[in-house]
């Protein structure tokens, strides 16, 4: 049993905006095999990605609130994952210390000798 595509935007979307009012979920065509499969568009702001809901999990869902949580955090992670932005590289030389010539990590400061 596939649930149309209609019923599956209207019980989806209200899902997905409590995640984020600004994502969006359209649900493009039925997938059929072994394991039946929803394939959405799932878009935020200028970026986008396809999400495959197994029908299995997506008629659970609508039974019982413990289901319809793990759909939720399926569409949260590919969310997540879509919107992730990795954080700019460091350069590691402005971080380290100056390295004495000798080799050692100490900064080379003053003469040689001490004060003495």
């Amino acid at each position: 049993m596939t649930p149309a595509l209609d019923t599956t935007n209207n019980f989806i979307r209200p899902i997905v905006r409590t995640i984020n009012r600004r994502a969006s979920f359209e649900a493009k065509s039925v997938v059929e095999g072994d394991h039946p499969a929803i394939l959405a568009k799932l878009s935020m702001l200028n970026r986008s990605t396809t999400v495959s809901v197994p029908v299995k999990l997506l008629v659970a869902a609508q039974n019982t609130p413990m289901e319809r949580d793990r759909l939720r955090g399926l569409i949260k992670r590919r969310l997540d994952r879509l919107m992730f932005r990795p954080a700019p590289i460091s350069n590691s030389k402005m971080t380290r210390l100056a390295v004495a010539a000798d080799g050692s990590g100490r900064p080379p400061y003053g003469g040689g000798r001490g004060r003495r």
